[in-house]
Formats: structure tokens, C-alpha cells, sequence
């Protein structure tokens, strides 16, 4: 645990790719969690690179390559060095985000060299691939599902009889994660949720002015933010917006976000007889996406529950919708709806294209917030889903597991 930071040492081996982009890494660690915490992440290049190592002089990055065999290979070696510093007893705690396979590797090396172990489920990966496979099999592509169908099954028994039974802490995304991994038998002294959240320094209305785009002027602006990949199921609220523009001659519907052509396609479709009244625009940086939300009249947020595991999600766009102060539409989802009763300045619609059309039209009827209903939702976020809170409170965790442990750097605030 030797550093020359006076903080304990914490390696979080993550499935994400170098350089991080996901908030709850970037935000929720790499900028309020180590003031507490020395951080060695170890994940894979974004791009087919070879392996490296990077630091920001706070954090060190321990990066597997993604050339071929020669990835494969780096990604053992990378593994090997990693349970090595372990033993060395570099770390006061070994943590791994989402890796089903890898958790029981660095679970038992953990317990072996008497390192607390600490997985953080921002997702339940394991019914992701038994999804795939599932959903492969009907297709008729047999090798792909034998595949994912082998490594769900895999990371099931992973994770469950040997991870998750080994971690001293387990931190889950929603309390309906929480509750589908009491129901497989871990204690529930073990699991704390911390939602998906918001950098509320960051966003906030004051900070920046609507965006003044020509095809604005004078409209009414239904806006979505975010993936249009074909597991949202987006043609569905598209079709609920397609169906509120026709009552609302002066509306547009614009989209943001990085979508194939065929995913554009699936969207325009819904639009067939008004085809001037979608805007697709490329991903952009923050500031200038957040300009885009200010000018909205009402944000767009739809979420499946379906597939099941989709339900254990705590969707991010709508409490950073609800953060800059607008009006949203989302539809019923666990988490959804314990934001919206929160926050006041929502509508909860069905996961249909009737629903969407009904809650989009009250809500543009609703109009502009009032500056009392913004700061109550401000402050309800504030409270309970800003990642400042949220940091403050898992530091208590690691600190309990940092001091009970007797680590040569004991935890200070």
C-alpha cells in the first residue's frame, strides 16, 4: 500500500475502455472519491493499441492493449502483474466493475493475501449475455448464442458462488438491483445502491443560454438526448411524438446523439408525412448539448423494462434533464418513477406511442416551469442524486473496510 499520497490504495479493475468516459468513473471517482482514495484503474485502450501505462499524476492507469493475440496476450500478463501487486499488498482494497469472469479471479486473491474485495454492479452483465443468447437462438444464429449463452452462464456462476459470497461490500446501481441480488441470497448488510447521478457544478441553467439554432425560431422544441441503438426501442417513443407533432402544427422534434444510419432510418420512419419536423444532430460536446436542452420546451426521456434486467437501471438523462431545469417526459420504470415523484417537474407516461403522445402534449400544455417548481427539483437532486452526495456516502464504507483491515494507511478525512 506504499504511495506517496497518505491516502489507501484502491485498484478497480473495470470493463470500461481508456480513456473513461462514464460519469459514475469519471465524475463519481476520478473527481470527488479520490480525495479519499489513491485510484490504479485497470481497463482496455478504446482504440486497437497496445498496452501502456498513464498517469494524471493523481491516477494511474494500467491499460490492456486490443492488437489481436497480442491483446490476448497483454490482457493476461496486465492480469498477472495486477494479482502480483495484490500479494505484494500494494492496495488497501481490490474493486471490480462488471467484470463477471474476472470477479472471481481477483475475489480469491483478495481473500488469499487478505485484501478487501469490493464489486460495483453498475449492471447485471451476466443477463445481458443470456439475453444475446436468447435472442440469437430465435435468429437462428446458433454460434453467436452458444457464446454468450456459455459466458452468461459463466459470470452467473462467477459471480454468485464465488465473487459476490467473497465481497466484504457490493455496490449495486437502483434498490431494484438490490433486490435481485437478495433474492439470489447475499445479505443485505453487504449491498448499498448508488444511483447513476449528476455533477451538479456542471449542470445547471444559469451556466449556459439556449441554443439559438434557426430551425428553432418560434417552435415548440420536444428534444431526446442520448442512444438510439435498437435495445431503447426508440421507434416507439418517436411514434408518440410523430403522433403529438400532428396536434401541435408548430413543433419539432430534435434528436442528439451518435446513431447508424439504419437506427436514423427506424426513427424517420415514424415520421413518413413530416419529414421537416425531426432533427437529427450529431454528438457534440457537453456544453454545447446542455445549450440544446435549455431551448427544449419538454426533454424526452423513455426507458424499457423489458428486458427484465433493464428495470435495475437508473437511467442518467432524466435527472440531468430535471437538473437543468426542464420539463420531462419518461415513461413508468422503478427508478424513473421514484425520480418524477421526487422532483415534481416530470409526467410518467406508458411505454406506448399513446402514452408518449398524451404526457408530451399535457406537458407542453404545463408550459415553462416556474422557478419554484425548478428549485424544488433542484434541490431534490441535490439531496439525492448529486454526485457530491453520493461520494460522501460511500467514503464511510471504504473507510470501515480501509481501518477494520488494520491497512498501513489508514483512512483520514
Amino acid at each position: 500500500m506504499s504511495n506517496n499520497s497518505g491516502k489507501p490504495s484502491i485498484l478497480i479493475v473495470a470493463r470500461d475502455s481508456y480513456p473513461p468516459f462514464r460519469v459514475d468513473v469519471t465524475i463519481l471517482f476520478s473527481k470527488y472519491l479520490k480525495k479519499h482514495l489513491k485510484i490504479d484503474w485497470l481497463m482496455r485502450h478504446e482504440a486497437s493499441k497496445p498496452g501502456t501505462k498513464a498517469s494524471d499524476g493523481e491516477e494511474e492507469y494500467y491499460i490492456i492493449g486490443r492488437n489481436g493475440i497480442r491483446g490476448k496476450f497483454d490482457s493476461v500478463v496486465q492480469h498477472l502483474k495486477a494479482v502480483y501487486r495484490i500479494f505484494r499488498k500494494d492496495y488497501a482494497i481490490v474493486q471490480c466493475r462488471d467484470t463477471i469472469l474476472l470477479a472471481s479471479l481477483y475475489s480469491i486473491a483478495s481473500r488469499l493475501s487478505g485484501v478487501p474485495f469490493v464489486y460495483w454492479m453498475s449492471y447485471p452483465m451476466e443477463e445481458g449475455y443470456l439475453d444475446i443468447a436468447k435472442r440469437a437462438f430465435a435468429e437462428g444464429r446458433y454460434a453467436k448464442a452458444l457464446t454468450r449463452w456459455i459466458i452468461g452462464m459463466s459470470g452467473r456462476v462467477s459471480l454468485y458462488r464465488v465473487a459476490l459470497p467473497l465481497a466484504r461490500h457490493i455496490f449495486v446501481q437502483s434498490d431494484q438491483m438490490k433486490s435481485d441480488l437478495l433474492a439470489e441470497g447475499i445479505r443485505v448488510d453487504k449491498i448499498t445502491p448508488v444511483p447513476m447521478g449528476v455533477d451538479t457544478d456542471s449542470f445547471s441553467p444559469a451556466q449556459c443560454e439556449p441554443a439559438a439554432d434557426a430551425f428553432y425560431a418560434g417552435r415548440e422544441a420536444i428534444l431526446y438526448l442520448g442512444s438510439l441503438d435498437f435495445a431503447r426501442q426508440m421507434n416507439i417513443p418517436a411514434a408518440g411524438v410523430a403522433k403529438a407533432l400532428r396536434s401541435r402544427p408548430n413543433a419539432i422534434f430534435v434528436i442528439i446523439g451518435r446513431a447508424s444510419q439504419p437506427e436514423r432510418d427506424l426513427i424517420a420512419k415514424e415520421f413518413g408525412d413530416l419529414p421537416l419536423r425531426i432533427f437529427f444532430l450529431e454528438q457534440m460536446p457537453l456544453r454545447q448539448a446542455l445549450s440544446h436542452v435549455r431551448r427544449a420546451h419538454v426533454c424526452l426521456a423513455p426507458y424499457p423494462t423489458c428486458p427484465k434486467m433493464l428495470a435495475s437501471a437508473t437511467p442518467t438523462k432524466l435527472v440531468e434533464y430535471l437538473a437543468m431545469g426542464r420539463r420531462v417526459v419518461a415513461n413508468r420504470h422503478p427508478d424513473q418513477s421514484a425520480v418524477i415523484a421526487g422532483t415534481g417537474l416530470g409526467l410518467l407516461s406508458e411505454f406506448t406511442a399513446d402514452g408518449f403522445s398524451q404526457s408530451i402534449l399535457q406537458a407542453l400544455d404545463l408550459g415553462e416551469p416556474t422557478a419554484r417548481e425548478m428549485a424544488h427539483a433542484h434541490e431534490w437532486i441535490r439531496e439525492n442524486r448529486d454526485y457530491s452526495t453520493l461520494s460522501e456516502k460511500m467514503a464511510p464504507i471504504y473507510a470501515k473496510m480501509v481501518n477494520s483491515n488494520g491497512a498501513e494507511k489508514r483512512w483520514s478525512n
